[in-house]
């Protein structure tokens, strides 16, 4: 699953919190249905994982319980950061290989901070040694949308407004690295202000029995505000997509906060090639300003809806009021 492997980062859409009124906005109508259809590929682990973890930041006895939980199955642990970090430029010397239209406008990038042993039982020792040395494991895909090579470095902004520029020391296999775009260390992590733990990943345990009887054990499996992810755990259908793949297939924005700290502008350019200029009307009543490219597929599940005679079974009136595909806004942490 792409979100086992070393504190792996949930694809949020690119900073963008898909929830929240949009019942200003005009609307237009669609009439024609479309269908796709996407391959989702398993990935590869080193060794069996185990990652525990909330929404937001992880609690103090979600915590205390997880570590104890790896010390009963025997296993390792270590504690995983996720946020989404603003990425300024990438530079090669003196040179810019990319930076934002806008001055003052921030990329997203997500990022994972794990500390070095945890990255070589999870990930190998040869990722383990580039970030050890405080350079930056960048995700492959990430890479070819940057135009990135090793060697180059990127500006990255901390939590306390400092800048912090670090050097690409490996362009890593996106599965490997668990679907983040940025693989940092502590220490880099400390230095962008990184410091909440955003989970438990445990690791080297003799039997997944063993584990497994430990997070019973400790009140975890289950507990309703609590995910644990297993490596081995079978495909999930509902399985998110990388923050890069999440680009890849939505395309890249960047995006500046604005006063209140919430709520975000993004580059006009992107809203312009990636957005209908209008709210739409889909079958159901539902009124949504979705990406271009799942509109279709939006629509094609909603007339199924209308066809099987499950229209009610949707709370459109609620859903107009505070759901939506689009309203952006500031989310650090990426969970």
């Amino acid at each position: 699953m792409k979100r086992i492997v070393g504190a792996l980062v949930a694809a949020s859409c690119l900073l963008v919190a898909l929830s929240a009124t949009e019942a200003s906005a005009p609307v237009q109508s669609l009439s024609s249905a479309a269908h796709a259809t996407a391959v989702a590929h398993p990935e590869r682990t080193l060794t069996d994982v185990v990652r525990v973890y909330q929404a937001g930041n992880l609690s103090l006895d979600v915590y205390a319980r997880a570590t104890n939980a790896a010390e009963l199955g025997s296993g390792s642990w270590a504690i995983s950061r996720n946020v989404s970090v603003p990425m300024d430029r990438v530079m090669r010397g003196s040179v810019v290989v990319q930076q934002p239209e806008i001055d003052g406008y921030h990329f997203p990038m997500a990022t994972t901070v794990l500390p070095p042993e945890a990255i070589a039982a999870m990930m190998g020792r040869d990722v383990a040694a580039v970030a050890a040395k405080g350079q930056v494991v960048m995700a492959a895909i990430t890479a070819n949308q940057r135009g990135a090579n090793v060697g180059d470095t990127i500006d990255l902004e901390g939590a306390a407004g400092n800048i912090v520029t670090l050097t690409i020391g490996m362009l890593a296999d996106d599965a490997l690295i668990g679907g983040t775009e940025l693989l940092l260390n502590t220490v880099q992590g400390d230095q962008l202000g990184i410091v909440d733990p955003g989970g438990i990943v445990i690791w080297g345990f003799p039997t997944r029995a063993g584990i497994d009887a430990g997070l019973v054990a400790q009140g975890l499996d289950p507990r309703a505000d609590t995910r644990i992810r297993r490596s081995w755990d079978p495909f999930d259908p509902d399985y998110t997509l990388s923050t890069s793949e999440t680009k890849v297939y939505f395309g890249e924005f960047a995006y500046k906060v604005r006063a209140n700290g919430f709520e975000v502008d993004v580059t006009p350019t992107w809203e312009a090639t990636h957005l209908p200029a209008v709210r739409e009307l889909y079958p159901t009543g539902i009124r949504a300003r979705c990406n271009n490219t799942v509109r279709a597929d939006l629509l094609a599940a909603l007339t199924e809806v209308v066809a099987a005679g499950l229209s009610d079974k949707i709370e459109v009136t609620n859903t107009n009021a505070y759901g939506g595909c689009y309203y952006p806004r500031f989310a650090r942490y990426s969970g």
